[in-house]
């Protein structure tokens, strides 16, 4: 994480503050309405920026007034434009950005932050976390934890890292984040993810199999250990032509290779 410069340490909140608004992200959509969908979480979320730069109560209900728009996008990923709409507030103090001003931040960002959220976490990072707590607990069957540890930590690290850091940058950033997102490229890291994902589950099926075969590595397990190992690092090696199909593609057709493997054998 790069450093922060002197002179965004003389307007940015203190981390009490940052930290406090990225933990009352977590429940943006605790009170998700057909209107403004997360419109109360977002509000909720930035309120203890807004405390700290409008103490009295009426200019800091006015503030939290204005972040009322609709608004909509993957919870995990909704940190940065969080961070992004509390620097406009911070930028514009005292008397804070028009409700047109906080809108256009909302619109201009909610959009492709869900839909690249939900690619990176709903299609590969669960389904990848799950297929790698399931492939350590069919290894060490006599160690469950360890299965559930690897899956929670490989999950949990990664979004908590997004919360937090997105929101800091976009604190940071304001308006110029997309500078930043660009530099990133996001989107390619959610195609490697879907290779590693396609591998992932190509593996998951050798282990099945020798799990099923009871383990043996005599005759006919070694060839059809090395089959299974070809499948399961066949869509890896088409990282660009997995990269234009969805995830769940891949993975429906890693597993029929693995049963018509498991059929001729």
């Amino acid at each position: 994480m790069n450093r922060i410069s002197e002179e965004d340490k003389k307007v940015l909140p203190a981390l009490r503050v940052r930290v406090c608004a990225v933990v009352r992200a977590f429940f943006i959509q605790a009170v998700n309405n057909f209107e403004r969908m997360q419109s109360l979480g977002f509000a909720f979320a930035l309120s203890p920026v807004l405390k700290r730069l409008d103490p009295e109560r009426g200019d800091w209900a006015r503030a939290v007034e204005r972040n009322l728009g609709f608004f909509n996008t993957q919870p995990y990923l909704a940190s940065c434009p969080l961070g992004v709409a509390a620097r406009a507030e911070i930028d514009a103090a005292p008397d804070g950005p028009t409700v047109d001003e906080v809108d256009d931040i909302k619109r201009a960002t909610m959009g492709a932050f869900g839909g690249l959220g939900d690619s990176l976490f709903w299609a590969v990072m669960v389904p990848l976390a799950a297929l790698w707590a399931l492939t350590c607990y069919l290894i060490w069957p006599e160690y469950p934890l360890v299965g559930l540890a690897v899956g929670l930590i490989t999950y949990n690290v990664v979004h908590l890292w997004v919360r937090f850091y997105f929101f800091e940058r976009g604190l940071r950033d304001g308006r110029g984040v997309t500078t930043f997102l660009q530099r990133i490229r996001l989107p390619r890291w959610v195609t490697v993810l879907r290779g590693v994902a396609a591998f992932t589950l190509g593996a998951f099926g050798v282990v099945v199999y020798w799990r099923l075969s009871g383990g043996g590595i005599g005759g006919t397990n070694v060839v059809s250990l090395v089959l299974f190992a070809g499948i399961a690092v066949l869509p890896a090696l088409g990282g660009r032509f997995v990269g234009r199909l969805s995830p769940s593609a891949v993975w429906y057709a890693t597993i029929m290779l693995c049963l018509l493997a498991g059929a001729v054998l």
